[in-house]
């Protein structure tokens, strides 16, 4: 056992973080894709992501960002983004031992610039990886009553229909579904 996922996790919301504020002003902060930055034993790389300008909501003008970070591991962490061809050169790149891949938006459709669960799949085809765990998805719905989300398909369905698709379309790669509060070992 090497790491545990949580850890994966905690490194995800760090280079996040470190990609607004920077990690010390010896490490200058991570803003495009091609940045890397070492935090004690692990190298952070910032990658591209396509996330698509169509959203109504407001948000900053930035770069999508996607992040690889490795040690005695490599973690992908796609961020919210829409399958590219760029994907194809991170499997190329890096020897990834884990991918958590989106595989839904925020409401009962996806829009542009989000993975879905067949599309994520495709998305292993070209990084490769040896595990994938779904993420983004069944985490938040509008108002109303709990007996009418508790038949909403969109909340719980993503990550099954992601490992149906995945294992007809990317065999090498298992797919661990965990649900909130759930964790998992690397071996």
């Amino acid at each position: 056992m090497k790491k545990i996922l949580v850890t994966a996790l905690m490194l995800a919301v760090a280079a996040s973080s470190l990609a607004m504020a920077g990690a010390s002003e010896e490490q200058p902060k991570m803003r495009n894709s091609g940045d890397k930055v070492q935090v004690a034993d692990v190298e952070i790389s910032v990658l591209p992501a396509e996330h698509g300008w169509g959203v109504s909501l407001p948000r900053p003008m930035t770069e999508c960002l996607s992040y690889v970070m490795r040690n005695r591991l490599s973690v992908y962490f796609a961020g919210d983004t829409d399958l590219f061809e760029g994907m194809g050169q991170v499997g190329q790149d890096f020897d990834l031992d884990l991918a958590l891949l989106p595989v839904w938006g925020f409401s009962h459709r996806v829009g542009t610039g989000h993975l879905t669960p067949l599309t994520a799949a495709q998305a292993l085809t070209r990084l490769r990886p040896r595990i994938a765990v779904p993420i983004h998805w069944g985490s938040l719905r509008f108002m109303g009553p709990e007996s009418v989300w508790e038949s909403v398909d969109y909340l719980s369905d993503p990550p099954y229909t992601f490992a149906e698709h995945a294992a007809r379309l990317a065999p090498q790669t298992e797919v661990r579904v965990l649900q909130p509060g759930e964790w998992t070992t690397l071996n």
